[in-house]
């Protein structure tokens, strides 16, 4: 019998805390030149107080967009476009759940 035990090491990450640009390269394993192109086709941002740090938002954007870029084979002009439509998406789906709800008001 083999012992066939599989051991993870979790960091976990606060959402509120802020990192730097070698920190965001850090926790994602991405290099800084990949992280960079993200930041000018404009997928993360900083957004921290004066313009400095990433939050936790922006490191899931950027694994996101990792993601898609690795998955789907698409260059960085094609994963911005595809974040900026899932981001669309998301806010016109909270607009119809906020007039769904608002229409269920008025119906009762």
């Amino acid at each position: 019998m083999t012992d066939s035990s599989i051991v993870y090491t979790v960091e976990v990450l606060h959402p509120s805390t802020r990192y730097t640009l070698q920190e965001l390269c850090e926790i994602s394993r991405l290099t800084e030149d990949v992280v960079v192109k993200y930041i000018d086709y404009e997928v993360i941002f900083a957004d921290g107080p004066n313009g400095i740090g990433f939050t936790h938002r922006q490191l899931d954007r950027l694994m996101k967009a990792y993601r898609l870029q690795r998955d789907l084979e698409i260059n960085t002009s094609g994963v911005a476009l595809v974040i900026e439509l899932l981001d669309s998406n998301q806010k016109l789906e909270r607009r119809i759940r906020q007039l769904e709800k608002r229409t269920t008001l008025v119906e009762e």
